[in-house]
């Protein structure tokens, strides 16, 4: 202070010069150190308070307050500054602990994720290469460190895909992106990428590159690919499924020209249901996949082929077909199915009913022309199977009535139009009723009487044929309680009698509330009805043997199987189809084949039956080779139980007409059903 009170001026200001200059230079100098700062700036305000104290003079007491406020000024500013380098030191290392942790975390995640991080520079180069990253690209880390982004896809075969190019074009344009996928080439196996990257800068909004996330998704693209698969094509047989069948129908609607002709084939495999029932669903699937294969074989582009479901198959014959073009590769198909399958070393047999629409005529839409082909396939199958039909507008009407028909079935029963009359079964040795068959009727109130070949396929359709059938036995069995005691009643049995239902407990309750012997019942069936579930009918017609009840085979001789049922079950009779009966008279081999089926019932101990007996010359026949029992209209059409008890008098009639030393045989009835004789 004895310096500033110095008379020399220039002295004076240079020391004051001096001493502000190291006041200001030794308070930035301990910014750092707030402390210090305090104590290096507190003595100099002090000394300048007791030279203001001090020294009374107007100048140097102007010029110590002056002092003090600057020396005041400079340690605030040196104390302020002291506090933001504080505060920034400690966001500096606050950020750098946080990077540490991004860091580590981003590590962590590469190494123990199917995912991977990726950052490449300004010049498109990949850096800072991850093993995760080199391993999904198979290849070392040190050859990916510096290699352009073009240079890993070009290795990859992906750089010309669309992908690849979309990825380029967002990093050129410096533009973030999501979820790219890229399908690349690795080890001759296809596999897909998908890429996440964002455009980086540095402090100064220079750009610096790119980062971002990649992974390898070729699971979920593989599965997404099998999904849509299976959305069009069927996974079996690998041809077109029924939802892209009806699209490529509409579709080709929509593109052909007005007027423009194409068919569309139906197909329906006969005997399938045997083969799936009875050899189980593999020996079925592999039996579809040999068929699928065949049809592939016939039908060639530009034509499709389908396959709609179950043994359902469809054709999709192009634009510019004529009728006879679809008549010509329908036949085709059908010979195609019909040549022997090899499964698992048994031989199956089946063949093809197809119905044909053709567009426009048919069908102006997707929706009608199927609808017509079906109708067209139902009646292919009437027709006989392994056949095809096309569709005329009279099955319309067909389909109609058939409906209306099944409406007015289902109220039959309840409204007592339901009855059954009795076809005489005559012993061959005596020409005397042996019993009778029941036969079902419809006596509908406007339509007359129904014949059974046209509702009972309805009722087995609409599933009334069992409570039908219920009620057919319990009258049979009531009917019968009332007749001579060595009289039997034979009664048909449908197949669907035997699904989900207990035919055993029927029939039981059946011949108790009716008090009938149970070996005056006698059950007819057919091979058909081993076809679902063999073992179960198996079960179910040794139970109703065991009751004394006789099962008979009907139909014999038409099926392909008949001698593996009859070794597998004692059947106590053999009924001979009427069509080996109505060619006795112009059929050799007709013949032949009845005298084996008489041979081959015999030698098993089984009575034998043939139906269908219209000539005096057939029931010669049939007597001669043995036949147990005739029936037909050569004998006595179906009676109305109305009708019965003058049949039984009949022969009380002829011998009080004097005829009772007339030896009793077919000719007694014979005359009978000549005057009565008239179609069902």
């Amino acid at each position: 202070m004895l310096l500033i009170g110095n008379e020399d001026p220039t002295l004076r200001l240079l020391v004051n010069t001096v001493i502000m200059g190291m006041i200001c230079g030794g308070a930035f100098a301990l910014a750092a150190l707030p402390q210090a700062v305090v104590g290096f700036m507190v003595p100099l305000i002090a000394g300048s308070a007791i030279f203001m104290i001090t020294d009374a003079g107007p100048v140097n007491g102007i010029f110590a307050i002056m002092f003090g406020i600057l020396t005041a000024i400079i340690m605030a500013g040196s104390l302020l500054h002291s506090k933001m380098l504080i505060r920034r030191v400690a966001a500096e290392l606050e950020a750098r602990e946080k990077t540490s942790v991004i860091e580590l975390l981003l590590k962590s995640f590469e190494e123990n994720s199917s995912d991977w991080l990726w950052r490449i520079d300004a010049e498109r180069r990949l850096r800072d290469v991850s093993s995760r990253f080199a391993e999904a690209a198979g290849t070392d880390q040190k050859e990916l460190e510096g290699a352009s982004i073009q240079k890993l896809l070009k290795k990859l075969q992906s750089l010309g895909t669309a992908a690849a190019k979309d990825l380029l074009l967002n990093i050129r344009a410096r533009r973030a992106f999501k979820d790219v996928t890229i399908p690349i080439s690795l080890g001759g196996q296809q596999l897909w990428w998908r890429v996440t990257g964002e455009p980086c800068f540095d402090e100064t909004g220079a750009y610096i590159g790119y980062r971002g996330v990649a992974s390898d998704v070729t699971d979920t693209k593989l599965a997404e690919q099998r999904l849509s698969y299976l959305a069009h094509f069927d996974p079996l047989t690998g041809l077109v499924n029924r939802a892209s069948f009806y699209d490529l129908i509409a579709d080709h609607f929509a593109q052909s020209r007005s007027g423009s002709c194409f068919a569309v084939h139906f197909i329906d495999l006969d005997q399938f249901k045997a083969v799936n029932d009875t050899m189980g669903h593999a020996a079925g699937d592999r039996l579809l996949e040999e068929i699928a294969a065949r049809f592939s074989s016939v039908v060639a582009p530009p034509d499709t082929l389908a396959r709609l479901g179950g043994d359902e198959f469809a054709v999709l014959q192009r634009s510019g077909t004529s009728t006879d073009a679809a008549a010509a590769l329908a036949q085709r198909l059908i010979d195609a199915s019909v040549l022997p399958v090899e499964v698992n070393g048994d031989i199956f047999r089946v063949s093809a009913s197809i119905g044909i629409a053709m567009a426009p005529s048919n069908g102006a839409d997707g929706e009608t022309l199927l609808r017509s082909a079906d109708l067209a396939l139902y009646q292919a199958k009437d027709a006989g199977r392994s056949t095809f039909c096309f569709f005329h507008t009279g099955m319309d009407d067909i389909a109609q009535e058939r409906r209306l028909l099944g409406s007015e079935l289902a109220s039959a029963l309840e409204a007592g139009e339901l009855c059954l009359h009795f076809q005489p079964l005559i012993a061959a040795g005596t020409g005397e009723p042996a019993g009778f068959e029941a036969l079902l009727r419809w006596q509908h109130p406007t339509r007359g009487l129904v014949p059974p070949s046209t509702f009972i396929p309805i009722a087995e359709q609409t599933g009334l044929i069992k409570a039908i059938g219920g009620w057919v036995i319990e009258e049979a069995c009531r009917t019968a309680s009332s007749w001579p005691e060595h009289l039997k009643v034979a009664v048909n049995l449908s197949p669907a009698q035997f699904e989900g239902s207990s035919i055993v407990e029927a029939v039981r309750s059946a011949i108790t509330e009716a008090r009938l012997d149970p070996q005056r019942l006698e059950l007819e069936i057919t091979e058909s009805l081993f076809i679902a579930q063999p073992e179960d009918v198996l079960d179910k017609l040794r139970q109703l043997k065991g009751m004394g009840i006789s099962v008979a085979m009907d139909d014999f001789g038409t099926g392909y199987s008949s001698l593996s049922y009859l070794w597998k079950f004692p059947f106590d009779r053999l009924k001979m189809d009427r069509s080996f009966v109505s060619a006795i008279e112009h059929d050799r081999i007709a013949c032949d084949i009845l005298r084996a089926i008489s041979s081959l019932g015999r030698s098993l101990g089984m009575s034998i039956t043939a139906e269908g007996v219209e000539t005096e010359a057939q029931a010669k026949f049939l007597q001669g080779i043995g036949c147990d029992q005739l029936q037909g209209f050569l004998f006595s059409r179906p009676l109305p139980v109305e009708n019965m008890p003058v049949y039984f008098l009949q022969p009380v009639i002829r011998r009080h007409r004097g005829e009772a030393g007339a030896q009793p045989d077919a000719g007694l009835f014979l005359k009978t059903g000549n005057q009565a004789r008239s179609p069902l």
